[in-house]
């Protein structure tokens, strides 16, 4: 359906009659795919939506690995900060998203920014229970051997 908007002249950079960005579908089933056309049409990947969260916030609090690599292969910018000044990577850590967790830090995102309370992504894990993305974030932080996406 996105596809045949663009193709009737839609702009990438289009906004949903909510107000959210079309790239912010990317977190929904057709996820990667979406974003390789957006991408390839110019559209905005680190548009925000209402709340001011990115596509990249909003893939990696879902868990989605698969569009969270894809958004960054395009060039989202991975330490933009949204809602509550929390960046993709709190997002993970305080959803318990391992795997994005292991992905983000892999891809050279910033381990100690702080949230508007001050907190970073691991004492988010911690506060969460999520042991092991605190424990990974800390390993990270000194710089210990990784393995993202």
């Amino acid at each position: 359906m996105v596809a045949a908007l663009l193709d009737a002249g839609t702009p990438a950079r289009q906004q949903c009659a909510d107000g959210q960005p079309l790239v912010s579908l990317a977190a929904g089933p057709a996820g990667v795919q979406l974003v390789d056309l957006l991408a390839a049409r110019g559209a905005d990947l680190d548009a925000r939506n209402r709340m001011g969260n990115t596509p990249l916030i909003i893939a990696s609090a879902q868990g989605r690995r698969d569009v969270v690599e894809t958004l960054l292969r395009h060039g989202a910018d991975p330490d933009l900060r949204g809602d509550q000044r929390r960046t993709a990577l709190m997002a993970a850590a305080a959803a318990g998203r391992i795997e994005v967790v292991r992905g983000l830090v892999a891809a050279g995102v910033r381990t100690g920014t702080r949230d508007e309370e001050g907190r970073t992504a691991e004492t988010i894990a911690r506060a969460r229970g999520h042991t092991e993305i605190a424990e990974h974030l800390e390993q990270s932080r000194d710089g210990g051997i990784l393995s993202g996406f």
